[in-house]
């Protein structure tokens, strides 16, 4: 169990990462969870940490396709372009930025 954990690929932290002068370099995800009338409404959210752009829009459910699709209107807002994502793990995230970006 010890040998399988020290062999495994260690995570990079955003501590490691060296912060650019130029927009779409870092992008902020999160998703808010707002209840209305007895109804869940999920805000998935993104700013651009150096332009301070933000965008925001609102789905009916959090999964990985609602997750793509906000992305790729973010993409589109950042003219077709970031490099990297700033984001709590969550798997609309995870799956959403694996769709969006082709391996």
């Amino acid at each position: 169990m010890q040998q399988k954990r020290l062999t495994g690929r260690k995570k990079t932290r955003i501590t490691a990462l060296k912060r650019q002068p130029f927009s779409g370099y870092l992008i902020a995800l999160d998703t808010i969870v707002l209840f209305m009338n007895g109804t869940k409404r999920y805000i998935l959210t993104a700013v651009d940490t150096v332009s301070k752009i933000a965008f925001a829009r609102m789905y009916t459910t959090k999964s990985s396709a609602c997750a793509a699709d906000f992305l790729r209107r973010f993409f589109y807002l950042q003219n077709g372009s970031f490099l990297n994502s700033l984001h709590d793990n969550g798997l609309n995230f995870t799956k959403g930025l694996s769709k969006l970006v082709p391996t």
